[in-house]
């Protein structure tokens, strides 16, 4: 019993710890792209502009299909 309490408060820290570095990763990655884009605010915004008409031509792409399913 005590050592099936053992090993589940272990499985539990271990899970606690990769959420932790998990959010601290996904922060770190925020502060980069900020930083980023304080630094290169040219690039940062011709970034946002490429996924921009990416963005476009998918959603174009997804319509036409639908438009050919839809039509039968």
């Amino acid at each position: 019993m005590l050592e099936q309490s053992q090993t589940d408060a272990r499985e539990r820290a271990q899970q606690a710890a990769q959420e932790t570095a998990s959010e601290a990763r996904s922060e770190l990655g925020r502060r980069a792209f900020d930083t980023l884009e304080e630094y290169f605010p040219d690039e940062a915004e011709q970034r946002q502009e490429d996924s921009r008409a990416q963005l476009i031509a998918v959603g174009f792409a997804i319509g036409f299909v639908l438009g050919i399913l839809v039509g039968r």
